[in-house]
């Protein structure tokens, strides 16, 4: 079972940001709200839960092909950027890379 304990705090910056960015984050301020604090410690907090990748297996440490944190639901698809850790996936930069390609090709 999931621990919804902090989900509403994980949603209020997500709140802010839709206030002021409109019912969905716009592609453009993507990068700005991964460089959030609120983003990177949900990030590290799925990383220690899961610290390998979820498709190939990697193991955390290898710092050419670092993990990542996924959202399952992508931003560009009506995701939310603070969700909790259920909804988010670690994968490595490669496995990251190919899994983003394809969704823009499909």
């Amino acid at each position: 079972m999931p621990d919804l304990r902090h989900t509403d705090q994980l949603r209020q910056p997500l709140q802010r940001l839709r206030t002021t960015q409109g019912n969905r984050v716009g592609k453009e301020s993507w990068s700005v709200s991964y460089r959030t604090a609120d983003w990177r410690r949900l990030s590290v907090q799925k990383r220690k839960e899961v610290p390998y990748c979820e498709l190939c297996g990697q193991r955390d440490g290898d710092v050419s092909n670092p993990l990542t944190a996924d959202h399952i639901q992508p931003l560009s698809e009506g995701g939310a950027l603070i969700v909790p850790t259920f909804m988010l996936r670690t994968l490595c930069r490669v496995c990251h890379g190919k899994i983003t390609k394809h969704r823009r090709t499909s």
